[in-house]
């Protein structure tokens, strides 16, 4: 009784490791094969300059996690605004107005990044 229990959670670990496993690299397809989103993007980059985003994006002086975070909190307050009972119409639109701003804002730091990697390539 004991053995088949441990047959069966050794199953059941293997099970969970090749769920894990499949999901990732079915994200990994997926956000390559969707080129037209940022994921997209930074997959379509060579390896080396994804390498210099990535150490760039840990050493980032607030630009593009400034930029992110501002997007992310006009997100949640258009979000609050569209739940509301009676939504302010031009509460929305102004929400809206900045969610444009926000996006435009972190596409320029997120673009700057990809250029100052392929500079940084260029130099090596």
């Amino acid at each position: 009784m004991k053995r088949l229990r441990i047959v069966l959670i050794a199953v059941g670990v293997v099970s969970v490791l090749f769920n894990v496993v499949f999901a990732g690299i079915a994200t990994r397809v997926y956000l390559r094969s969707n080129e037209g989103s940022l994921a997209g993007v930074f997959f379509s980059l060579p390896e080396d300059v994804r390498r210099n985003l990535r150490r760039d994006a840990r050493q980032d002086d607030g630009g593009i996690s400034n930029a992110r975070d501002a997007l992310q909190q006009t997100r949640r307050k258009l979000q609050n605004l569209m739940e509301q009972d009676q939504p302010d119409i031009d509460a929305i639109a102004a929400t809206l107005g900045e969610l444009r701003q926000n996006t435009q804002r972190l596409q320029i730091e997120v673009h700057s990044a990809i250029v100052k990697s392929y500079a940084a390539q260029q130099s090596e």
